[in-house]
């Protein structure tokens, strides 16, 4: 029964995928303008499922030349991984530490800064640390550390990594004060202290296991954040992970100029290759669940360390 609930859920992601990125073909360029093409999905799924039967749906086109994803695919998935992985282990961890030491320090302003903080956006994050480093890379002739990735083994890391960890660690840490502060009016913590059960225990047994139950609850959401984040993190620091193999082979644009001359007017050609945009989305998909279940053991872990277990 397992068995076929699976399936049929993976069957309908597909359904669900398949879709999604198919749509953005609806919308047709012409001299007049966008008009909507509905018989172009029609022409998009019989493509599809040409490809399939002939073996030709891992094949897309790069430039002058045909490649395969089954050759280019595991390079663009495992830097998006490696990216998500780090990103939110250093985001869990920075969440936690700043959580519980804003409960034990209960400084309101501070409270108020990681809150502030936890709702500046990604791409002002990355655009602020870049411009810092350019300035100190200008007033020290020192360049540690690289504000975007200009090959495949110069990847710009730190700065990534550290955007990530501002973004989803400081939503963490609100979100982990929020829910110790409820628990410190919680009765097994009144009775703990009628007890007289000093306060360093009483966070460590009570109130910490606690709270890694409740991210483990909210990991899904917290793991989706990293991954939006990632996407339009990977687009400002150039890094070549599964944004760039999107955006770049499966839905790209060009532009023709057509007319007299000084008379003309440019005309947007978007080229589609709608297997790209769903394989991409598949190992996407895959990248989630595979840091979803290497969090989820961390947890796990933290969770019986905090219980003496």
């Amino acid at each position: 029964m397992k068995l076929i609930k699976f399936v049929w859920a993976v069957l309908l992601t597909l359904a669900v995928l398949t879709v999604l990125v198919i749509l953005p073909t609806v919308l047709v360029p012409t001299e007049e303008g966008l008009r909507l093409d509905f018989m172009s999905v029609r022409r998009q799924f019989i493509v599809l499922g040409n490809s399939l039967v002939s073996g030709d749906f891992f094949i897309y086109r790069s430039g002058r030349y045909m490649r395969n994803l089954l050759e280019s695919l595991p390079a663009y998935t495992y830097t998006t991984f490696y990216y998500a992985l780090f990103g939110s282990i250093v985001s869990l961890f920075l969440g936690l530490f700043m959580g519980m030491f804003l409960l034990r320090s209960n400084k309101a302003r501070l409270i108020e800064t990681a809150g502030f903080i936890s709702l500046v956006p990604d791409f002002m994050i990355a655009t602020i640390l870049q411009l810092l480093v350019i300035k100190l890379t200008g007033l020290t002739g020192l360049n540690l550390v690289r504000i975007a990735s200009t090959g495949s083994d110069r990847k710009a890391i730190l700065l990534p990594i550290i955007t990530m960890a501002v973004t989803a660690g400081f939503y963490l840490t609100r979100s982990i004060y929020s829910h110790s502060y409820k628990e410190l009016g919680e009765d097994f913590v009144l009775f703990a202290k009628a007890k007289g059960i000093d306060r360093r225990n009483i966070y460590i047994r009570h109130i910490f296991p606690s709270v890694v139950k409740n991210l483990r609850s909210d990991l899904k959401k917290y793991l989706t954040l990293i991954i939006s984040n990632l996407f339009i993190i990977e687009r400002i620091f150039n890094i070549p992970g599964i944004s760039r193999l999107f955006f770049t082979f499966a839905y790209s644009v060009g532009w023709q100029y057509t007319g007299a001359a000084g008379k003309g007017r440019f005309t947007a050609l978007i080229s589609t290759q709608i297997n790209v945009a769903l394989i991409s989305l598949i190992a996407l998909i895959a990248v989630y669940f595979t840091v979803y279940w290497i969090l989820y053991g961390i947890l796990r872990i933290l969770l019986k360390a905090a219980s003496g277990e």
